[in-house]
């Protein structure tokens, strides 16, 4: 499906000097939603308000007329009469399309039809290609141009995030947030949702920009002390339910997220969507954490809902397209000819005349809005009615001094019947004058024609040498490219082998480097055993007069003070020649609960547990102080201490 106006004519074009545009609004709100449109044209546009039907009925009649909705009566009004009169209608739109507002926004089903269903306007301006191929798919695409939101040219897209500061995140709605009780409903339970989740999570900051009626239901603070834009720029992620701030948000680069808890189609693509509760959490922590690949999602939606560029210039050539098309109005299809799209209006919305199958539809369309405007003016009729009675009343009593005038009346008549007659053909001569000079003039617009013409095919022929030489440069950039492949096969091939003969000589000195780890291994596991044993040979000699100083005094039961090598050495000596060893004591709290070859580590207050408790003292360096520790535990009680210095106290 095809749109026209997605591409641009030469900017330098300008409108013919002296073109009047009708726009149909105010400069505040129309005039800005223009953008650089009408300063592109050259052109200073009329803006009507009041009395809307008659504006295109004045002299010199509009170029070019340009509306910004068409569903209001008057301006329905308007739009057909200036089709009539064959002036081009350009209805520019500034923002998104939604399902409910398409289809079941209830204050659009009226007798005078539904938006944008008849379209009476001759060129109908889209804000991206999505909106184009949804109103495309009603019948529209042959009056579509993708245009874009001129106002948003001059959008400033830099933001300002500061990262000591808490995430914040924008909550939107549209000015009108619902279009029926279904929206509204689905609208007020999200927002409530979105609340429980940013009290849940206070380090997360909320601004609520939504609509007045929801923030005092839902006891929200609502924050309108900056624009759009501006609190745009500090956000790090922005929620809107379906309007055109997805669009401000993506083209600012935050990662917008749109939430509706309806089961209905979404007539904008976000790269972030919440449809029920159990969204929020995982949507929210994506959007504050954006991922690479999901922004570059949220470019390509952006470019297919917003068309990129400048839209004003854009604007400007329809504007120009429109009045170089202008002619006379055609004549009402037929309703074999009549286009409806792939969707028959005729059959969702059949109570109205607007839809019915007779070819006068769009004519009874008008006579609806019409009869319409007729009602509410009916108090001023009724006004005016009284208001002629009096007059009536006042004229019948001066036809009494008309009649007594009526004679001097008469006699002024036949003189200025005689005058008439001399006027008469004084007009007769200036008409024969006038058609000699309409001759002159349409000999003139013939000469001026086959100019034209001329032109025409000269410019035709420079083209076609344009595309021939065109085409020659194409060829010789293919063969170029096809030389730059194949050199780079090469190099890519002989990289390759590179990489491989790398690879097995780096696997060879990796399986020889693990073989040598493993000797090394085995060697340092050979030396500790080696040492540990000759260790323990040291300590069992150095330990044997202790060992015959407990043997001798018949002791069977003994705890060993000290858990560290020489300890061990003193367990394996006690178990060589049968003493039982009870218990290992030691100050570290650090080995308490573990066990030494099956034996238990306590501290050495467990010596108390014994009624004649037997220790050895297992260390040639610091029995001195384990005898003082031995005896600050046990007190008065005695006991017979065993130690490399002194064998029995």
């Amino acid at each position: 499906m095809a749109f026209r106006g997605m591409s641009r004519r030469d900017a330098t074009t300008d409108a013919p000097r002296g073109t009047r545009i009708v726009v149909l609004g105010t400069p505040e709100h129309e005039g800005r939603i223009a953008g650089r449109a009408f300063e592109l044209l050259d052109a200073t546009p009329a803006f009507v308000l009041e009395g809307l039907p008659h504006s295109v009925e004045a002299r010199p009649m509009p170029d070019v007329l340009l509306v910004t909705r068409e569903w209001s009566r008057g301006i329905r009004v308007t739009v057909a009469r200036a089709r009539r009169r064959g002036i081009p209608v350009v209805y520019l739109m500034d923002g998104v399309i939604e399902w409910s507002y398409i289809w079941n926004n209830q204050s659009f089903i009226r007798s005078e039809g539904t938006v944008l269903q008849p379209l009476l306007a001759s060129h109908l301006c889209t804000v991206g290609r999505h909106q184009a191929r949804i109103l495309g798919g009603l019948g529209l695409s042959d009056r579509v141009h993708v245009v874009g939101i001129p106002r948003l040219d001059d959008l400033d897209r830099q933001r300002v995030i500061d990262p000591s500061k808490s995430p914040m995140v924008l909550v939107t709605t549209a000015r009108t947030p619902a279009h029926n009780v279904e929206q509204k409903t689905a609208v007020r339970r999200a927002l409530r949702d979105l609340k429980a989740w940013f009290d849940a999570h206070p380090f997360v900051q909320a601004v609520w920009r939504v609509a007045p009626e929801m923030a005092a239901e839902l006891n929200l603070t609502a924050d309108a002390s900056e624009g759009i834009a501006t609190a745009l720029k500090h956000a790090n992620a922005l929620i809107s339910f379906t309007s055109t701030t997805l669009l401000e948000g993506m083209a600012m680069g935050v990662p917008t997220i749109q939430i509706d808890y309806r089961a209905v189609p979404q007539y904008v693509q976000t790269a972030w969507e919440i449809r029920s509760p159990e969204h929020l959490d995982n949507v929210l922590q994506s959007a504050l954490h954006p991922a690479p690949e999901r922004l570059a999602h949220q470019d390509w939606c952006l470019a297919d809902e917003l068309e990129a560029g400048d839209a004003s210039a854009r604007l400007a050539d329809v504007i120009r397209d429109a009045m170089g098309q202008r002619s006379v109005p055609a004549a009402p299809p037929s309703s074999a000819a009549a286009s409806h799209g792939r969707l028959d209006y005729r059959q969702v919305h059949s109570q109205l005349s607007a839809f019915a199958v007779s070819p006068m539809s769009v004519l009874q369309y008008e006579l609806d809005a019409t009869a319409s405007l007729l009602d509410f003016a009916m108090p001023t009729l009724v006004r005016l009615r009284e208001e002629v009675d009096r007059l009536t009343a006042h004229v019948r009593k001066l036809e009494g001094e008309l009649a007594n005038r009526r004679a001097e009346v008469d006699a002024a008549r036949k003189t200025l019947d005689a005058r008439t007659a001399q006027h008469e053909r004084t007009i007769e001569a200036a008409r024969a004058e006038l058609d000699a000079h309409g001759a002159r003039h349409q000999q003139a617009m013939e000469a001026a024609r086959n100019e034209l013409n001329a032109r025409a095919a000269e410019h035709a022929r420079a083209l076609d040498g344009a595309h021939a030489e065109l085409a020659a440069s194409t060829a010789e950039h293919a063969r170029a490219m096809a030389l730059l492949r194949a050199e780079f096969d090469s190099r890519a091939a002989e990289h390759t082998q590179v990489m491989d003969a790398a690879r097995l000589e780096l696997e060879a000195r990796t399986a020889e480097h693990l073989r040598a780890c493993a000797e090394w291994n085995d060697a340092k596991r050979s030396m500790d055993d080696a040492r540990r044993q000759f260790t323990q040979r040291v300590y069992v000699n150095r330990l044997r007069p202790v060992l015959n100083a407990v043997r001798r005094a018949k002791v069977k039961r003994v705890t060993v003070y000290g858990a560290g090598h020489v300890g061990r050495a003193m367990i394996a000596a006690c178990r060589a020649e049968g003493i039982v060893v009870v218990r290992v004591v030691d100050g570290n709290s650090a080995l308490w609960g573990q066990t030494i070859d099956g034996i238990p580590v306590m501290s050495v207050d467990a010596c108390v547990a014994d009624r004649s408790p037997a220790v050895v003292l297992a260390s040639f360096q610091y029995s001195g102080a384990m005898r003082k520790t031995l005896r600050a535990a046990l007190g008065a009680r005695k006991a017979r201490v065993f130690s490399p210095a002194r064998w029995a106290i």
